[in-house]
């Protein structure tokens, strides 16, 4: 594990404009430098850099944070990933807190796993490129599909020869033991040890990091009993249920297009790469599983399915492809003319043709799948019936409410039936969602007991909308968030009582609510609060941006950066219509401070009366309950609670008038 020391030099080294130079170009407007936006396509540029701060806001898209945070973002690297990245740039040695040997070990497996992948995609190489089987066999194999050199050399495509154990040997004058070998599915677990991939044109799977997990091998000449693709086994480096195949090749173009086409294959990828539509993946012969749809989620939300026109594979597919809607993904078809398929309709394409096809063809998959199963259901009732509860259970899927109204609309018109018969049927399917997810959890089994997975993934239903009076304490508590993080490592000078004194922005803000004991109802505010709390105590004022700019939470790092970085501008008039801070930031801040402290406090206190108010009426109807021979046990609750309510009214009532004169001297 690298040191937080590590991280914080590697932190401090890095400049946010050099990192995302790298990537953007940038020109300077006052203090920042803008561009336009890697992560989404944009015209105006709306991506700005803050050199000063260290961070970068994009307006249009919404996405923040720092040169580690970039790094993560543009090339999806993991944290570590990221932090090592750029430490190598800065020549920053790298500390690691010790291992148990345990760890020691299966980290050292690990790494060895992808130094021998690396080396046989390499040899592979070597084998297309360099020998005379390979370039008569393999080389001229690829070059009669269309693929230039350039896009053989970018996809790492390579070539096994026909020998029994080629690899084999190679493998052993590099000192790679046999079992690792076996592992990767390199060689056989017979007693010969034969090399698995023999006189296949060989296609390197990349993690999204660019390192090889595994090999698909296409046979050249068709031999009986002998499969047309096989791939390298599932191991400790190559999970096939999390890897796309052409993610690490198109994953800037996807995040550029904010699109992304899901294919079948290997060469329908290459195919459609090479034509200039770079954003394709394939889930390579599997079905689409979850862990596949979530990592394509952290480029995209849009995914656009190519299909080859076979109705019956399409038809097949349609239960995998409500995951995709499960996981609020926007999904679309493409259906290519009959005896074509993604690969061949390329190469035959040019670029421009193939981009118009795939924009004009591209329909919404709800009403594609309505059109295919009305079809089929010509006009038998029962099937027709049919037909409605599957669109239902597609559509029940659909998070977005808008968007689940408009395909509504669009499916009942198409499948002539009334709208309120599909939207009676939807209703019936999330009522029973809901009502198995408000179901009593089962027991949790005991201690080493195994647990039985099902595979069925857990609907994330939308949480309730908060109500106007929650949205406008909510602001109020991360308004007075947000002057902590501006201005808490400010010194505050008071001269109230026999001596003055002095004491910082977060101090005053932390002991204020202390003293009345106020708890943040908002969760995002009072995760602030908690951080905020430790740096108080630590008097790390210095630190408050950084520290949470790197906080374990995203949605702490990502308000925090709404909070440093803002596209506008502030007039001295927003002071007193919006309560914020402007040049005369000095002078105010004790006042600004104060009225944002009394806003929250008297939220906080009237929502725990009316809390009081309610338990006194549940005290009531028990006392009713119990009947008049109780009485007495409950007048002591009565009088506890009246007094609390009491208590409460006379500091909302002062905190009522300090609002609205506030005097600090």
């Amino acid at each position: 594990m690298i040191t937080p020391e590590t991280i914080q030099r590697v932190r401090d080294a890095a400049r946010i404009e050099e990192v995302v130079g790298d990537f953007v170009r940038l020109r300077r407007r006052g203090a920042n430098l803008i561009g336009l936006c890697p992560f989404h396509n944009e015209k105006s540029p709306s991506f700005s850099v803050s050199p000063a701060k260290g961070i970068f806001k994009c307006f249009g898209c919404g996405k923040a944070g720092d040169s580690l945070g970039f790094l993560m973002e543009v090339d999806q690297l993991t944290y570590p990933e990221a932090v090592r990245k750029l430490a190598e740039r800065y020549s920053i040695d790298i500390e690691e807190r010790q291992q148990s040997p345990e760890e020691q070990e299966q980290a050292q497996v690990k790494e060895t796993l992808f130094q021998i992948n690396e080396a046989v995609a390499n040899w592979f190489q070597a084998q297309l490129w360099e020998t005379e089987e390979g370039q008569i066999a393999a080389l001229s194999y690829f070059r009669e599909r269309g693929f230039t050199d350039e896009t053989i050399r970018a996809f790492r495509l390579g070539y096994a020869p026909k020998s029994w154990n080629n690899l084999g040997d190679y493998a052993k004058e590099k000192g790679y033991k046999e079992e690792y070998l076996q592992t990767l599915g390199l060689i056989s677990k017979s007693e010969r040890k034969t090399d698995v991939f023999r006189e296949r044109v060989m296609f390197p799977i990349l993690g999204t990091s660019g390192r090889v997990l595994g090999f698909g091998g296409r046979y050249l000449i068709k031999k009986e009993n002998s499969p047309k693709y096989i791939n390298s086994p599932e191991s400790e480096i190559y999970l096939k249920r999390e890897v796309l195949y052409g993610l690490f090749q198109g994953k800037q173009r996807i995040i550029k297009e904010d699109e992304c086409y899901l294919v079948e294959g290997y060469t329908d990828v290459i195919s459609l790469f090479q034509a200039g539509v770079e954003n394709v993946v394939s889930s390579s012969g599997t079905s689409l599983t979850s862990e596949q749809i979530r990592l394509i989620r952290r480029f995209t939300k849009k995914v656009t399915l190519l299909y080859d026109g076979d109705a019956a594979g399409i038809n097949a597919s349609f239960r995998g492809i409500d995951m995709l809607l499960e996981e609020g993904m926007e999904v679309r078809v493409v259906l290519f003319p009959d005896g074509d398929d993604p690969d061949s309709f390329a190469r035959k394409t040019d670029t421009e043709a193939l981009k118009t096809f795939l924009n004009h063809q591209a329909q919404n998959f709800l009403a594609f799948k309505a059109n295919i199963l009305m079809a089929e259901a010509a006009n038998d009732p029962l099937k027709k019936a049919e037909v409605l509860r599957q669109m239902a259970d597609s559509l029940a899927l659909i998070r977005d409410n808008f968007s689940r109204i408009t395909l509504i609309q669009d499916c009942a018109q198409r499948m002539e039936v009334p709208e309120e018969m599909l939207v009676s049927e939807i209703n019936r399917r999330i009522r029973k969602r809901i009502s198995e997810r408000n179901q009593p959890e089962p027991e949790q089994p005991e201690a080493g007991e195994a647990i039985e997975d099902e595979g069925t993934p857990a609907l994330n239903l939308p949480e309730p909308a908060q109500s106007h009076k929650e949205i406008q304490r909510e602001a109020a508590q991360l308004g007075l968030i947000r002057l902590a993080v501006l201005y808490g490592d400010r010194i505050l000078h008071f001269s109230e009582g026999e001596e003055p004194f002095s004491i910082s922005a977060l101090t005053y803000i932390i002991d204020e609510l202390a003293k009345d004991e106020i708890q943040l109802p908002s969760p995002l505010a009072q995760s602030f609060l908690e951080t905020l709390d430790i740096l108080d105590q630590e008097e790390r004022w210095s630190e408050i941006q950084a520290v949470l700019i790197g906080h374990e939470k995203p949605e702490v790092q990502h308000k925090v950066l709404d909070f440093l970085q803002s596209p506008y501008h502030l007039s001295q008039y927003w002071e007193e219509r919006h309560n914020i801070i402007t040049d005369r930031e000095d002078t105010l801040l004790k006042k600004t401070l104060a009225h944002s402290l009394i806003t929250v406090k008297m939220n906080v206190l009237i929502d725990r009366a009316d809390a009081h108010r309610e338990r006194l009426k549940v005290l009531q109807e028990e006392q009713r309950a119990a009947g008049p021979e109780k009485l007495e046990e409950f007048q002591h609750q009565f009088f506890e609670i009246l007094v609390e309510i009491a208590k409460i009214q006379k500091l909302v009532q002062r905190f009522a008038t300090e609002l609205s004169r506030v005097i600090i001297r």
